[in-house]
């Protein structure tokens, strides 16, 4: 079989590349030459004469195309230091400024300029850089249909404010990202850039296309800009310490991580006893579906040039899901630590080749994990063909998993875009093997930017296996989808500015010929003059066959159930915003549920702001698996609580505060069987289940620079689970509050040179 070589291919790999990053000498690396441009907002350098002007930007939000009441100007000029970009915007007094501090990628509440940038103007990858009003920044990666913000470049970026507007500068080093060689003096590279007023919900941008639409990277404006050659060496020390009390344990680390770009066409990142831990929390979840939920990842290694590892599945899948990688160990036994891993690409004008290698604590003692990715991709003409060859060993379970996927992508003039992927697994588990594969076509249509129309197949085996190192919601699976997309405006509207429709119809069976069920959703997306918005949702799920529920256990034909969501998204007036949703739906054996939630912002100044929600949730029909072919089927009530406070005391200064809490109680409990595919009541009556669940995090951020940071984070936690639900919501809530699952205390330096 075609997978076969993988083993051979792959072996002498990890071995070559992590002597490769600990022997490069980094005294190899010479500093780029630095044009003598200050960045400090003003543009007050010469050569600013020479950028390209921008000064025709039109309303995308809502897609009017009117020309803004005030103007903005924005200039681009390529520099030996990268790509600097100047926006000089009008704003007077009486037009309300935003401007609150937020943290780093959470630009949204504020005033605002972006850009994006695609700078092998392929219509693949785009990065986006944002700055705020109040200086605040946002980056990261714009692909279709997608934004990623766990991305964080090393750029500069200044503000300077004036009675009548403001100006922002930013510097963009070539060293950023990945790029590809170029041939000459000048590179065309794909740009887009916008002003974004908060006050009025209103967004001017060039050219005037929205992020919404899936050929977005593909409709960039093509300019051209010099080209200069680039080499830079960072690298990120850090030192750690955790304190456990609950097992009065401390745990410190010492690791490096270094970046080295010799050229375009040489990059090389290491890590050396890298400290994967994240200061950020995830959210709160408790999942009884069949379905486990996806996690983003903000670790640095893993974040920095990784768009040749970017390689998304259909229903927001991921051939590589980089949460794998130092996760739960194996044995159980806590949570798995990374020794050194590695990622390596070569380029030239149309090709490049890039392989990634991460390997786990205690891998040589049939403990941790060994993953490795080898990327190959060759540009002709409007074709790109890629291949992913991928190997995964977890000698514990004496399993080795190989995956190799061939993709490809063709873009034609008339606004037709062809992707696909062929993907085949082997699994070989204690002297077994098992092999299966898959393939899917997406065909994107976007003839104006008001339309979009995309079609979907896809074929998985249910011998096809993914999950060792990526993440895919379901194989087993043939579905047909189609997805459309429409902006519509009206210049006689006066309240409403814009409806945006979005719908999207599925037909699905498995490879037994079983049909599953069929979705048809619908929304609609509503912009008002006043900046709120108003979001409805409809879905139906047709009746079909569930061959997940019962993990193996039997199949269930499912009833027919509809759901249907209000959400209310207010502008901020004065010193606060609201927010409500109200969601109603059917699950279960199909009675219903009611879903309400109410939510506050409040900004006690531009420094300081509070976020709060609260969440009620009521159903008739909870249906979970306990085991086998058993269920449980209760009335159950959900309470949660979501609070965020964050506080900029300086410029250096972050001081955040998260709060969530859930309870769940199932009452009046039934057991159930499933035979013969429908679930049959026992007439057993079940006891009551009790869930509550807290996570807190205190979080000091001291900013050396833009990449060097000291964190000090507490972090405490907890879950319980019982059969008494008579406590009141007081009592439940105190005993969430003495929860300690996870208490710890955390230092982290983590230095850049």
């Amino acid at each position: 079989m075609p997978i076969r070589f993988i083993r051979s291919l792959t072996a002498p790999l990890p071995r070559a590349l992590l002597l490769c990053s600990m022997l490069v000498a980094p005294c190899s690396a010479l500093a780029a030459e630095q044009d003598a441009i200050v960045v400090d907002g003003l543009a007050s350098e010469s050569f600013w004469q020479q950028a390209q002007v921008f000064d025709q930007l039109v309303a995308v939000e809502p897609f009017t195309r009117e020309t803004p009441k005030h103007q903005q100007r924005i200039r681009v000029i390529s520099l030996p230091a990268g790509i600097a970009v100047h926006f000089d915007i009008d704003q007077p007094p009486e037009v309300l400024r935003t401007k609150p501090n937020t943290q780093r990628d959470r630009a949204g509440p504020a005033d605002r300029v972006n850009v994006v940038i695609d700078y092998d103007n392929q219509g693949l990858t785009a990065y986006n850089f944002t700055v705020t009003l109040a200086g605040n920044i946002e980056d990261g990666i714009v692909g279709r249909n997608s934004f990623n913000a766990d991305w964080d470049g090393d750029w500069k970026y200044a503000v300077q404010e004036t009675e009548q507007g403001w100006t922002v500068e930013m510097l963009l080093p070539w060293t950023i990202t990945a790029m590809a060689p170029v041939d000459g003096d000048t590179r065309t590279i794909g740009i887009y850039l916008d002003r974004v007023l908060k006050s009025t919900g209103e967004r001017f941008a060039y050219p005037a296309i929205r992020y919404s639409q899936s050929d977005y990277v593909n409709s960039l404006a093509e300019i051209s800009v010099k080209n200069y050659a680039a080499t830079t060496s960072n690298w990120f020390p850090y030192v750690s310490m955790v304190y456990d009390q609950v097992n009065d344990d401390v745990d410190q680390k010492v690791g490096l991580d270094w970046f080295f770009r010799y050229s375009n066409a040489f990059q090389l990142i290491a890590s050396l006893n890298p400290d994967f831990g994240q200061v950020e929390s995830d959210d709160l979840v408790v999942n009884f579906s069949a379905i486990e939920v996806f996690f983003s990842d903000k670790r640095p290694f893993f974040t920095e040039n990784h768009d040749d590892f970017k390689l998304p599945l259909p229903d927001e899948g991921e051939l590589i899901y980089t949460r794998r990688m130092g996760a739960n160990r194996d044995d159980g036994k806590g949570v798995a630590n990374i020794d050194v891993a590695s990622k390596l690409r070569l380029a030239s004008s149309n090709s490049s080749l890039s392989y990634l290698v991460v390997r786990e604590e205690d891998f040589g003692d049939d403990i941790g994990r060994q993953f490795q990715v080898l990327r190959p991709r060759l540009l002709l003409g409007d074709t790109l063909i890629g291949a992913a060859i991928m190997r995964t060993e977890k000698p514990y379970f004496d399993r080795v998993a190989d995956v190799l996927a061939v993709d490809a992508e063709q873009s034609f003039a008339s606004g037709l875009k062809l992707r696909g992927q062929w993907l085949q697994s082997e699994i070989d588990q204690s002297l077994t093997e098992k092999e299966g594969g898959g393939a899917w076509l997406t065909l994107d249509y976007n003839p104006v930017a008001e339309w979009q129309h995309t079609l979907e197949f896809l074929h998985y085996d249910d011998d096809l296996q993914l999950s060792d190192l990526g993440f895919v919601q379901r194989t087993n699976l043939e579905q047909g989808a189609y997805f459309g997309r429409h902006v519509q405006t009206h210049e006689n509207w006066n309240m409403l500015k814009e409806i945006e429709w979005v719908t999207r119809l599925s037909k699905s069976r498995n490879q037994q010929g079983e049909d599953l069920p069929d979705w048809f959703r619908l929304s609609a997306n509503l912009r008002f003059a006043n900046a709120d918005q108003l979001y409805l949702f409809y879905r139906h799920e047709s009746a079909g066959v569930d061959d997940l529920i019962s993990r193996g256990n039997g199949l269930w034909n499912k009833p027919a159930v509809n759901l249907a969501i209000l959400e209310y998204i207010g502008a901020r007036r004065v010193d606060m915003a609201w927010g409500a949703v109200y969601e109603q739906g059917q699950e279960g054996l199909r009675d219903y549920y009611r879903d309400y939630a109410i939510g506050l912002t409040y900004f006690f100044a531009d420094q300081l702001s509070t976020e709060f929600w609260l969440g009620y949730r009521d159903s008739q029909d909870w249906l979970i698996w306990q085991q086998a072919n058993e269920f449980s089927r209760y009335r159950s009530h959900r309470g949660s609580v979501d609070w965020q406070l964050d506080w900029f005391p300086d410029e250096h200064q972050e001081l955040r505060l998260k709060f969530q809490w859930l309870n769940i109680d199932g009452v009046d409990g039934q057991r159930y069987t499933l035979f013969d595919r429908r679930m049959n009541a026992s007439g057993q009556a079940v006891e009551d289940l009790h869930i509550n669940t807290l996570g807190f995090q205190l979080r000091y951020r001291y900013k050396l620079s833009l990449l060097s940071d000291i964190f000090v984070v507490y972090s405490r936690g907890g879950f319980e689970q019982n059969n008494d639900t008579s406590e009141s919501t007081g009592q439940t809530f105190s005993d969430a509050l003495s929860l300690r699952d996870a208490d710890q205390l955390l230092f982290k330096w983590r230095m850049h040179f």
